[in-house]
Formats: structure tokens, sequence, C-alpha cells
């Protein structure tokens, strides 16, 4: 189970999109928690993978952590992500700011739910704070 939790972060890095055809299930969720964002099924998750490549090209995860819950169907992966601000970024309700070759490592935990051998349900939780920091979209 740990190795599909895993091709998560592999179809992200590689902006693999044919791993995700055969990784998520058709009515798969990801829900972001730093900005309430949820997206359905695979497009969904095409479309998370665009956006935050659209911000960072260079976008790349690492998993520093697996657990692997007791039961096999929860996989909890604690995860740096990297990246320099190649695309714009916009932060509903801060601001919006254009390419500036920013570079920025954050951490990131998603709890991962598996159905047979598809992963069904994510919720991402990352440091959106520092990340939005690193960016230059927060002065403070």
């Amino acid at each position: 189970m740990a190795e599909i939790a895993a091709n998560f972060v592999k179809s992200y890095n590689e902006n693999d999109m044919d791993l995700v055809d055969s990784l998520y299930t058709d009515d798969v969720v990801f829900f972001q928690v730093s900005d309430g964002t949820k997206f359905e099924g695979k497009e969904g998750i095409k479309q998370v993978i665009n956006v935050w490549k659209g911000i960072h090209s260079d976008g790349h995860g690492e998993i520093v952590n697996t657990i692997v819950g007791d039961d096999g169907k929860q996989v909890v992966i604690e995860c740096e992500w990297s990246g320099t601000l190649s695309g714009k970024l916009e932060v509903p309700g801060m601001t919006s700011v254009e390419a500036n070759g920013n570079k920025s490592v954050v951490k990131g935990i998603a709890v991962i739910q598996i159905e047979g051998d598809k992963i069904k349900y994510i919720t991402h939780y990352f440091d959106f704070l520092s990340f939005a920091k690193n960016m230059g979209a927060w002065e403070h």
C-alpha cells in the first residue's frame, strides 16, 4: 500500500497523466485543507497537477516518512514539496504574484485512503503560509 501512496507523489513529479488514469478510482477526491478546495475524479487530479505545475514547473515532492494503517487501507505520507515560482501564483483573498524565480521548500502531509489497488481519497495538508512567504505573496 505504501507503493500505491508513493505513486501519488510520482504522478505529480513526473506530470504523468497515464499514471493518474491507472492509479486513482474514477470517483477519487482530493481535498486541499489549506484553502478548502476539493477536486473530484481523475480529471480533478489532473487539474491539481496542472495548477501546481503551472505555478512551478520544476515542482517536486520527496517522501520523508510513510505510515501504513493497520488495515492497509490508509497511508499517511510526509513530504517535502519544492519548486521555483515560474508561473503566476494567485492567492484568493491575498494577492497574486508573477513568476519571480523565488524558491520554496515546505512540509506537507497527505492522508491517503486506498480502495483495492487504487487511491480513493486524499486529504492534503501543507504549510501554505511558508509557501506564500517564500513565493513573495505574503509580506508579514
